[in-house]
């Protein structure tokens, strides 16, 4: 099976960076208020960019399990951050690497590189 990345993409472009409805519920649980939003931002683009990372290394070692693991995790905690382009190009490369296609999902990892950024940089403006 040849999947071609481009055709992987579009979908994730009609949805926002960040879900506005995901990032209030973060900022009320519990009554958690502005300092509790910006550890959690802090929390989430700490770990988010160390799990690209792993993703990369994943990616260049070819190493589909790892790369469908980290993508997957990566994949649970940007969508529970609302974070939905980023958790759904994340869940296509999980998808690839289960069935092997490393050179797609390879191909699909500077997306989710831009996406992170884009993500990190509207949490920033969300925090001024």
């Amino acid at each position: 099976m040849t999947v071609e990345p481009q055709s992987l993409a579009p979908a994730a472009e009609t949805r926002p960076t960040l879900d506005p409805k995901m990032l209030d519920r973060i900022r009320h649980v519990r009554g958690g208020g502005d300092g509790f939003f910006r550890d959690m931002v802090e929390l989430f683009t700490s770990e988010a960019s160390s799990r690209v990372r792993q993703l990369g290394d994943a990616l260049d070692l070819q190493d589909r399990t790892a790369a469908a693991e980290v993508a997957h995790g990566l994949r649970g905690t940007s969508a529970t951050f609302g974070a939905l382009r980023l958790a759904q190009l994340c869940e296509r490369i999980e998808e690839l690497g289960q069935v092997g296609e490393m050179p797609a999902a390879r191909e699909l990892f500077p997306l989710v590189e831009s996406e992170l950024s884009a993500v990190t940089r509207e949490l920033a403006a969300q925090l001024d």
